[in-house]
Order: C-alpha cells, then sequence, then structure tokens
C-alpha cells in the first residue's frame, strides 16, 4: 500500500509502494495518470521529504542479521539518483520513523528497532553538500526523533524509558544543539506525565509542533515559534487512537484533525501565531468503520483532510466504502467535503499529500474479492476533468465524464494484466458526455480498467477508474 506520498512542488506526487517485495514509488503530474511503479531495490518501512531542490528518501535494507540504511533522491527535472548506502547497524527490525530537512540540503534520518529496545538504532545527518555520516547524539538515546533548519540547529525530543513506537508511555525529554556544537539536554516543557509521543516536527525557520497523548480520547500539542520556546500545552479531547493525525507546513502552518461523536474536527495555526479554536468540517457524520481523519499541509499552507467509511448496504448487504475530502487554501475555511471515489468496491484510506495552491493527492485501497486495487484522486484548483465514474451495466462498460472546457479525448478499457480491449477517440464538448467502450453482455468477467487523456487549447490531464464486471450467464 501507498506508505508515504508526498510533493516535490505543486505537479507532481510521489507515493511510495512497500508490501511483501521490493521498495518501489510511482509518479504523477498535473497532466497525466499515475505511472507504473518503479524500484528501488529491496527493503521498506521508509521515509520521503520534499525540499526546494529534491525529494529525498531513506530506508533499511536488511541483509543476514544487519540492517543497511539506504537512501535515494530525485531532482525537480525528475531523475532518481542510484540507491546508496549510508551506514548499516546490527537490528532486524529497523524502520525509518523520522525524517528533517532543511532547504539548503541538510537533513537528519532516523532509522529504530521497533522489535527490541535493546537493539541499537541509528541518527544519520547530512550536512549541506557533504556526505552522510552518523550524528553524534551526546546524551540523547538513539531512539530520539530529530529535526533540523536551515540555521544548522537541531532538536531531539525522545521517550525515555524506549522507543515511542512501543506500546505504553512515558516521560519526555527534550535536547538542543546549536549550529556546529553537542546536544545539551534541556528541561523538559512537557512535565512529569506520561506520555506516547505522537508526532514532532518542525520548519527551516525553526517552528515546532509536538503532539502527545497522556490517555486515550485526549491528545495534547506544544507549539514553539521560531527562535522561541515551547509554549503551554492544548489538550483536545475526541477520538485520536487511528483516528487522528498531525501536520506541520513548511510556512510554519500546522493542523490537527480528530473525531468527535460524529464529526471531522480541525485545529489550525497560521504561521507565526498560535492555534485557533477547533472548526468542524462541513460533511455528513461518517458512519460504519471510519478510517482517518488524516491531514497534509502543503508549502503554501494547503490544507487537505480525508476520511473513508466502510458501510453495507441492499439486501444482499454489499459492503462499499467512501472517500471523503475537504481542501482549505492558505488564510480560507475548509470547503465542504466531497466524495472522491465512485463507491462502486470496499474502499479504506490510505495517505494524503498537499501541494501549493489547492491541489490535493489522496490514496486509497479497494478490496476487489480477489486482491486490492490502489486508487488516487487528485483536486486541482481548475481542473479539466471535473468527474469520472463507470456507471456500467451488467457485462458492458460505460464512462461518464464532465469537462471544464471542450477538448479531444482519449478513452481505453483494459484489463487488469493490461491488455488494451477498447479504445475510443472523440471530441467532446465542456460539459457532460458519456461514452460506452463494451455494450452489456459482451465484457468478459473480472476486473478492468478504464483510462481517459483529455487534452484542451490550454492544457491536458489524465484519469483512471476501475470496474468490476460480473460474468455474462
Amino acid at each position: 500500500f501507498p506508505q508515504v506520498p508526498g510533493y516535490l512542488d505543486a505537479m507532481t506526487a510521489i507515493a511510495l509502494l512497500g508490501f511483501g517485495g521490493p521498495l518501489r514509488y510511482a509518479e504523477q503530474s498535473a497532466t497525466e495518470s499515475w505511472a507504473a511503479p518503479r524500484s528501488l531495490g529491496a527493503g521498506g518501512a521508509a521515509r520521503l521529504v520534499g525540499t526546494p531542490a529534491e525529494t529525498l528518501v531513506v530506508w533499511p535494507r536488511r541483509i543476514g542479521d544487519d540492517s543497511h540504511d539506504v537512501t535515494a533522491s530525485r531532482t525537480l527535472e525528475g531523475v532518481w539518483s542510484v540507491p546508496t548506502e549510508i551506514g548499516s547497524v546490527s537490528s532486524r527490525y529497523l524502520r525509518a520513523v523520522s525524517l528533517s530537512a532543511n532547504t539548503l540540503g541538510g537533513a537528519v534520518a532516523g532509522l529504530v528497532e521497533t522489535n527490541d529496545p535493546a537493539n541499537p538504532s541509528a541518527v544519520l545527518a547530512r550536512a549541506p553538500g557533504g556526505a552522510w555520516s552518523p550524528l553524534d547524539l551526546g546524551p540523547v538515546p538513539s531512539w530520539a526523533r530529530v529535526i533540523v533548519g536551515d540555521s544548522g540547529a537541531m532538536t531531539a525530543v525522545w521517550r525515555e524509558d524506549s522507543p515511542d513506537q512501543n506500546a505504553g508511555r512515558g516521560r519526555l525529554k527534550l535536547a538542543e544543539r546549536a549550529a556546529g556544537g553537542v546536544f545539551v539536554e534541556a528541561p523538559s516543557p512537557f512535565g512529569e506525565l506520561a506520555l506516547a509521543l505522537r508526532d514532532f516536527s518542525g520548519t527551516p525557520a525553526g517552528d515546532a509542533m509536538l503532539v502527545a497523548s497522556a490517555e486515550t480520547g485526549t491528545a495534547t500539542v506544544w507549539l514553539r515559534p521560531a527562535g522561541g520556546a515551547f509554549g503551554s500545552p492544548r489538550v483536545l479531547r475526541g477520538e485520536f487512537t487511528s483516528a487522528g493525525d498531525s501536520s506541520m507546513g513548511p510556512d510554519g502552518t500546522a493542523a490537527l484533525v480528530w473525531r468527535v461523536r460524529g464529526e471531522i474536527r480541525a485545529l489550525v495555526r497560521a504561521p507565526g501565531g498560535d492555534f485557533g479554536a477547533p472548526v468542524t468540517i462541513p460533511a455528513p457524520a461518517p458512519d460504519g468503520a471510519v478510517t482517518g481523519p488524516l491531514v497534509s499541509v502543503g508549502p503554501d499552507g494547503t490544507i487537505v483532510v480525508a476520511w473513508s467509511s466502510l458501510r453495507s448496504t441492499g439486501p444482499r448487504r454489499r459492503v462499499a466504502g467512501t472517500v471523503w475530502a475537504s481542501v482549505r487554501r492558505p488564510g480560507g475555511a475548509f470547503g465542504r467535503a466531497v466524495v472522491v471515489n465512485d463507491r462502486s468496491l470496499p474502499a479504506s484510506l490510505q495517505k494524503v499529500a498537499a501541494g501549493e495552491g489547492g491541489v490535493a493527492v489522496i490514496t486509497w485501497g479497494e478490496s476487489t474479492g480477489g486482491g486490492f486495487v490502489l486508487q488516487g484522486a487528485r483536486n486541482e484548483p481548475r481542473p479539466l476533468i471535473t468527474r469520472l465514474t463507470a456507471p456500467s451495466p451488467a457485462g458492458g462498460a460505460t464512462v461518464r465524464l464532465r469537462l471544464a472546457e471542450p477538448a479531444s479525448v482519449t478513452v481505453m478499457l483494459t484489463r487488469a494484466a493490461g491488455r488494451v480491449l477498447a479504445r475510443r477517440t472523440l471530441s467532446l464538448p465542456a460539459g457532460t458526455s458519456r461514452v460506452t467502450l463494451a455494450a452489456p453482455g459482451t465484457l468478459a468477467g473480472g476486473r478492468h480498467r478504464i483510462r481517459v487523456s483529455a487534452r484542451s487549447a490550454n492544457r491536458s490531464a489524465g484519469a483512471d477508474v476501475h470496474v468490476r464486471a460480473a460474468p455474462t450467464p
């Protein structure tokens, strides 16, 4: 499943995929469908971060009883580097749990042993223009989460008894490292509470946000402005276990989301300020088995929130999934949540990512009964294809699409394995059109894919939808 989708810029989305095989990546530009995944080699449990110059990926690759730390990067021009080993640790269950980068090329990666805290973990760092090497942590344990700013200063937070990926709670500790200096433990602003660390993130300018929970049904957030200290905590109540999320963008915009009595709520911090009052995202109350909400903040403060729900409907109690999303433009309000999938299959939210100017990407998994399909939806401020559904009759394939302006459209029907079954190219007007690729009763049973490519006088776009045809009698 998509592990970490992220953004290089406002145009290209990247998803890392690792599930029982090599670590792979897939890309989607604003004008194309998702490209076929490509391999980065053996490994998994990766982290990805985007900067103005590159996208950086770090992951462990297990060889025998050791884990070899590997990195690869992608330039803005779309060129991937060869995966390179940057260290090794005598641990079998290493995971990349944190990755922080500044705008100058400096980066810090935390790879933590998640099975046995007695086994070694690793924190590696790279100075701008330099090579990766183990970071001198001093009094800081190797399972700490470390963030770095443009000044080169670093901040480390950790649970004193064991890695925060392990069950339970403990006292959180803090250490600071000036540029070119060493880590010095600082008085903890988090008190003596036993806490489970949920998120620790920062900005190139030096802002930081820490989210932890002292008990089930609560989350506590601390903010540190650039050049300042962590302030008083803000305590939130609601559903947070597998139901809440937080994100901080490079400009200092921060957001937390959670569920409360059937509502999706959000807490937003504007750059340089404090959190405002919680707001309820306009949406129907989620029912059934709910996944999320998840949140992502883009480079300019764009915020996307998404969640999904599974419920049984109809006389045969068919299970269907609905994926909802809401986007908040910088300085604006959350728009009413919209459904981004066609609700034809059981669907569960996977990841969300935000770009600039309202661009957002959401990925989810759909169960076909014989396996899983990974799908995604993209929000553009001025999309060419504004809606795409496949209201296909039994044994047939039909697509309904809505265009923002006249365009030349190519619609292609393929089997799941990729064999082309039908292809049509038409000039379609603005508005809703319907294209039939297979008449009722002519399509063999099984899973199929409909891919749509549209090109107008000013722009192009791509989209696809999966359909499952019942066997013809």
